[in-house]
């Protein structure tokens, strides 16, 4: 059996506007500080993250605590968008059901949900192929993870989405046989 433990960044600095460098605030710096105690009793083979600064900030503590090394997958970033930042929680609710309503289709000219999936599950896909019957931590986002999640369950929707939109951090639990998916749950914190 292969776990894989995706891991959502922590809270981040939504003045800073740069997606890749745009790091934890204080909140999500000391959120991500009690990662090490989620996974005390599990013994990860290796750790994989996103590019994005925040993403990496997150896994870190868990890295220092497993001394294991962060592999980077550029594959794993998050949704490239080309939207303006949407403060208005009404907003980005009108805007996630969108973006689900046809995952092939950009409601923003950046990627689509189903691009954003395709380039997720190859790198997920090549883990799988690499690392069986091992345990697995992914530090990813938000809309990465959801696509993730609906890829591997269909019934996944925008209104599942919206359950964990402002959960950071954000622990989902999936298992494997071999590339096979089995079971997903969410890990509480």
């Amino acid at each position: 059996m292969t776990e894989i433990y995706f891991i959502r960044h922590a809270e981040s600095d939504h003045t800073v506007k740069d997606e890749y460098n745009r790091p934890l605030t204080e909140k999500g710096i000391n959120d991500a500080k009690m990662l090490p105690y989620m996974f005390r009793d599990i013994s990860p083979d290796a750790l994989f993250c996103s590019p994005y600064i925040r993403a990496v900030q997150t896994i870190t503590p868990v890295a220092k605590a497993k001394n294991l090394d962060i592999i980077i997958k550029n594959d794993l970033r998050e949704r490239l968008s080309n939207s303006a930042w949407i403060h208005d929680e009404l907003d980005l609710r009108e805007f996630v059901y969108k973006m689900w309503e046809n995952i092939s289709i950009s409601v923003d000219g950046g990627e689509s949900i189903s691009e954003l999936q395709g380039r997720n599950i190859k790198t997920i896909t090549e883990i799988l192929r690499d690392y069986t019957e091992k345990k697995i931590i992914i530090g990813t986002h938000g809309s990465a993870l959801a696509s993730i999640m609906n890829y591997y369950d269909q019934n996944f929707s925008a209104e599942d989405f919206m359950h964990f939109i402002g959960k950071m951090p954000y622990i989902i639990r999936m298992q494997f046989e071999k590339n096979n998916f089995i079971s997903m749950e969410n890990v509480p914190l």
